[in-house]
Order: C-alpha cells, then sequence, then structure tokens
C-alpha cells in the first residue's frame, strides 16, 4: 500500500469528515471517497492510482481556482505537504503558501540593483501581498 492511502485511511479514522488533499509533485491529490465526493464539485476527472485506489487532482499552478471552489462548499479541507506532515488547514495553507511566495521574491532579489523608487514599489507591493494573504484569516 503507498504511504499515500496509508496516511489517507489514518487520517479518516481520526476524523472522516474532513475533505484530505495531499501535495504529490506537482499536482494535488484527493482520494478514494474525497475524490469522489470533489470530482462533480470541482469538475475533476477521476482515475486510478492503482488497482484498488481512485483518485483525481489539479494542478499546483491552480491551487487558488481550487481553494475558492472549496471554500463555497460545506467541507472542511486539509492539506498534506508529505506523508509524514500533519494536516493543515486551507486557510493556513494558503497563507503559508502566499507567504513562501513572498520570501522566494525577496530571497532572489539583487538590492544592488534597485533604485529608491524601484525598492519603494517593492516594499508596496509586498506589504499588499501580505496583507492580501491576512485578508481571510
Amino acid at each position: 500500500m503507498s504511504k499515500l492511502l496509508t496516511k489517507f485511511q489514518e487520517l479518516k479514522r481520526q476524523d472522516p469528515s474532513k475533505l484530505y488533499v495531499f501535495k504529490s509533485g506537482i499536482f494535488y491529490l484527493f482520494l478514494q471517497e474525497d475524490a469522489k465526493t470533489v470530482s462533480p464539485i470541482l469538475n475533476l476527472k477521476i482515475t486510478n492510482l492503482n488497482e484498488t485506489t481512485v483518485k483525481c487532482g489539479f494542478p499546483v499552478a491552480n491551487l487558488d481556482k481550487y481553494l475558492s471552489l472549496l471554500k463555497m462548499t460545506p467541507y472542511e479541507v486539509e492539506f498534506i505537504e508529505n506523508s509524514e506532515s500533519k494536516p493543515t488547514s486551507s486557510k493556513k495553507y494558503l497563507s503559508l503558501q502566499s507567504l513562501e511566495g513572498i520570501l522566494t521574491k525577496i530571497a532572489d532579489l539583487k538590492i544592488d540593483d534597485l533604485s529608491v523608487s524601484e525598492a519603494f514599489a517593492l516594499l508596496t507591493d509586498l506589504q499588499e501581498q501580505i496583507w492580501e494573504s491576512q485578508k481571510d484569516k
């Protein structure tokens, strides 16, 4: 049995009312009954993970789109980064992803190449992104 499926079954035993989304490479995946639940809601095709397990998913790049759709459902969704990680609520996960993007932007800066006006514009942009990421909390 795959690590994802083992983790999924463990989480479902703990709280079967939640939907669990696993990050697997460049995709987010729903498994088994969660896949069957969200497939018609998110218009995702169900496929086989193996002979006994079904899945559906979406690309990591489309996280915002699918989170918006999931927010309109009565389901509580938790994200699992890998088979060893603990679940994270969808709101917290989105905030962490947004923060990671902001930190990456800062890390990639070539500060000596920025003019004062470019630095100010960058700081304003980063501040707006931080405010936006905190808005739904």
